[in-house]
């Protein structure tokens, strides 16, 4: 049964070792599972040890994402990760599944889909947030990050280190997100335009051109037709480290690692897209 174990991974989403014990009845389906090949094998440990790391970064964007009422930072490489390996272990399950004999191991075996199936759907809703609030507000999100990168200065920059990048470089959106923005964009345009803008006269006031507006331009400045993300509004989180400071209504206030916080959003953004604090959806 332990071979089993190990070649499961059933401590990959919060063990299934605790659900089960070792059984004698279970060594003969055991002992069919260690017939695979070794790259299998080795690739299902492998699987495991990345696996755990980033099902635990995914678990804390999720919930970040959700509470939050605008965009935050996109960790890619994560969640293609994510994507790899539930594909690995979907099929790794399956092939096992053709092989199990005792019960006790096909309750495991269960037990373990019912945690893919949980992770597929953190990942899937995490997903689906971020599309819900792009939609909300394309326009200004790609007009605050026009290539999906939000750009920093960097405090640390040393003109002497060739290495030493000026900017710091955040991707708010994948290339995938900017790719649905800009579809979803071009489809709005023509909706408002069919609806609304061409039934509106194209300009006012000609006898003034430095105050004249374009009626039909969804993006003229001078109109703040724009919407952007509404970040004032009070949010639940967790401090994940000693020494997080944030300055909201009042004076600067010390908080230590799993204190609770409610506040602005705004207030504390720095700080969620750095780490320090964690949202409570």
């Amino acid at each position: 049964m332990s071979d089993l174990i190990g070649e499961i991974d059933s401590n990959l989403f919060g063990g299934l070792n605790s659900f089960t014990q070792p059984s004698s009845s279970s060594n003969n389906a055991s002992a069919d599972f260690n017939a695979d090949d070794d790259d299998s094998s080795t690739s299902s440990n492998q699987s495991a040890a990345d696996l755990s790391g980033d099902y635990e970064s995914l678990m804390q964007a999720w919930k970040n994402e959700v509470a939050s009422p605008s965009l935050l930072p996109m960790d890619e490489d994560v969640v293609t990760t994510i994507i790899l390996l539930l594909k690995n272990q979907e099929s790794l399950t399956s092939r096992l599944a053709s092989s199990v004999s005792s019960p006790t191991t096909a309750l495991q075996l269960n037990l373990y889909r019912i945690e893919l199936d949980r992770t597929k759907y953190v990942l899937a809703d995490y997903l689906r947030t971020r599309i819900r609030k792009i939609e909300r507000n394309v326009m200004w999100y790609l007009r605050a990050y026009p290539d999906g990168y939000d750009y920093q200065p960097n405090p640390d920059f040393d003109q002497h280190d060739a290495e030493s990048p000026k900017e710091i470089k955040t991707m708010y959106m994948s290339d995938k997100e900017l790719k649905f923005a800009r579809g979803y964009e071009k489809l709005y345009e023509k909706h408002m335009y069919t609806t609304v803008l061409q039934h509106l006269p194209e300009t006012v006031l000609d006898d003034q051109p430095g105050l004249d507006f374009n009626l039909r331009k969804l993006d003229d400045a001078r109109q703040n037709m724009i919407d952007g993300p509404k970040e004032g509004g009070y949010v639940l989180g967790r401090c994940l480290r000693n020494g997080v400071e944030w300055q909201g209504e009042g004076d600067w206030e010390d908080y230590k690692k799993g204190n609770m916080i409610l506040a602005i959003f705004g207030d504390v953004k720095p700080m969620v897209v750095n780490g320090d604090i964690e949202l409570c959806p």
